[in-house]
């Protein structure tokens, strides 16, 4: 596919079509991440994966989903429960 870079304020932009984007699962303000390749031959657009730290993410957990995550399996002898 073709496109025309096209003047934006002081910068220079392309249009995605609407099947690349659907394609890539992006939509309007998505990040995306841009660099050059082949000495400046080529331009990659990649959608910028998200970053999570783990404090973060633990956070949302609840006793609940802990308990869930544990499974020391069932009785292998004569334990009682």
């Amino acid at each position: 596919m073709t496109v025309k870079l096209k003047e934006w304020g002081n910068s220079l932009g392309i249009r995605i079509p609407k099947a690349f984007a659907m394609e890539m699962g992006v939509d309007k303000d998505a990040e995306l991440e841009m660099k050059l390749c082949e000495e400046g031959a080529s331009l990659i657009i990649k959608k910028k994966e998200p970053t999570y730290k783990l404090s973060e993410l633990l956070v949302q957990c609840t006793e609940a989903d802990i308990e869930d995550m544990l499974d020391w399996g069932g009785p292998v002898g004569n334990e009682e429960w």
